[in-house]
């Protein structure tokens, strides 16, 4: 999604404004084993009671959520490990859509040399298990039959070379740890290994690890399994009803029961982008979606300063369709100061998601100053800004580091004038800056992210 913060402030200056906008523009889960963050969607759940070993070890449901603004996926399994054998979990990826990278086929076999717990295919004595979806990277997760860490291996079989290894190792009270995936890319993980309704193993991942962008989508498979490479009756998704478990050199693209995999989930989530623009005193609101599942309706929520949010109108859903949809919603009389929107939807069946908060500031005193956009920022963007009497404007960008890189407007303003104010980031590195609006009414600051 693309996001947006307008933060207003009287007299303040680029050390404060610094203080004030530092916080991350765009909410992320958290990074804890605790999977009840309001962004993630169920992308997959456990289709029958089977308890793979007979315990201990258990996989309930995939969660993600895809952080199109930084470029990180988010995922996350439902599930226990136990702390006394070296079972564990795996984890399979499929990225798909053009330009996708070229992994595993369906059926090849996916033991990589050099990978720790399954990842190996027990070093070479069972290599052949495969998979019902192509695969890019698995994952394995395990305590090694102790009780104080859980450790990661991961593998990334994309390419003529795949490459294998481990990543770290984590405690099994959801504090986040950090180690370098097979991609090069560093990845965040965390453990909740108590056993709650949702609470397991959580991962952030940048799309860098394999090569991944936003317009692609992420198909997943969980399973427990051995350190040997024995392979349970225990998968998210499938139902596994052959005699017995799958065991050494499982081949889930032959087995009944399937699917062996979840459907695609986009990167980034359906809703493509949700804007907020000042007009006056009024909030103009406008946000689009690529496609469309039983879309009943939006529900806006709004909080005014210092308030809580609350329902303020919805608009009705197009159904199911696979075409890109706009909407469009205005709430007028706002007060002034920072007024915080989000976008609650309903499915048919009653089920909802909830958007990211974005922020509009509505002017006091007359300074009215519009999110850049479009934004991020890939080249070239803008901001409109009028007043409400005569007034000089000054319109200065800044790096993180509270440097002014570049004094984009310096002149008067007049009543009835909107002025477009171009950002042209064509010559500036990727990053973190902030777009400072000075005038006799005071001061408005706003977060830009410049991407390349």
């Amino acid at each position: 999604m693309m996001r947006r913060d307008t933060i207003w402030r009287t007299g303040v200056g680029l050390l404060g404004f610094l203080l004030f906008v530092m916080s991350p523009a765009t909410a992320q889960p958290t990074v804890d084993g605790d999977l009840t963050d309001p962004q993630y969607t169920d992308i997959g759940t456990k289709q029958n009671s089977n308890d793979s070993f007979g315990g201990g070890t258990d996989v309930q449901k995939i969660v993600s959520y895809s952080d199109d603004v930084n470029d990180v996926l988010h995922i996350g399994i439902v599930g226990t490990m136990s702390t006394s054998n070296t079972n564990g979990i795996g984890l399979w990826l499929n990225i798909l859509g053009p330009g996708a990278p070229d992994g595993r086929s369906a059926g090849d076999p996916l033991a990589v040399s050099g990978g720790g717990h399954y990842i190996s295919g027990n070093g070479g004595a069972n290599p052949n298990f495969s998979a019902a979806f192509d695969v890019d990277a698995m994952y394995a997760f395990n305590t090694g039959g102790g009780t104080s860490n859980i450790f990661v291996d991961a593998a990334n079989v994309i390419g003529g070379s795949p490459s294998a290894g481990f990543v770290g190792s984590m405690d099994q009270s959801g504090t986040s740890a950090t180690g370098t995936g097979p991609g090069g890319a560093t990845i965040t993980f965390a453990t909740d290994n108590s056993g709650g309704t949702d609470t397991g193993i959580e991962l952030a991942i940048p799309f860098a690890e394999f090569g991944a962008s936003s317009d692609m989508f992420v198909q997943a498979f969980a399973v427990a399994v051995s350190s040997s490479a024995f392979f349970s009756d225990e998968t998210v998704p499938g139902d596994f009803t052959g005699s017995g478990q799958p065991g050494f050199d499982a081949s889930f693209d032959t087995f009944s029961g399937g699917p062996y995999f979840t459907t695609e989930t986009q990167l980034p989530v359906e809703l493509a982008a949700f804007d907020a623009l000042a007009d006056g005193r009024m909030a103009v609101l406008t946000w689009s979606t690529l496609s469309e599942t039983n879309n009943d309706r939006f529900v806006i929520e709004h909080a005014a300063p210092g308030a809580g949010f609350a329902p303020a109108g919805s608009v009705e859903g197009n159904g199911t369709t696979t075409q890109r949809s706009a909407y469009r919603f205005t709430l007028a009389d706002l007060e002034p100061g920072t007024h915080r929107f989000r976008l609650r939807q309903y499915d048919i069946d009653g089920a909802s998601e909830l958007s990211e908060a974005i922020s509009l500031n509505i002017g006091v005193d007359g300074l009215t100053v519009s999110g850049a956009a479009p934004h991020p920022v890939k080249g070239e963007s803008a901001v409109n800004i009028s007043v409400e009497r005569v007034s000089p404007v000054r319109v200065e960008l800044f790096n993180l580091l509270g440097q002014r890189v570049r004094t984009l407007f310096d002149g008067t303003l007049t009543p009835g004038r909107v002025l477009d104010v171009e950002i042209d980031a064509t010559q500036l590195p990727s990053g973190t800056y902030f777009l400072r609006t000075t005038a006799d009414a005071g001061s408005d600051v706003q977060r830009v992210t410049i991407v390349r």
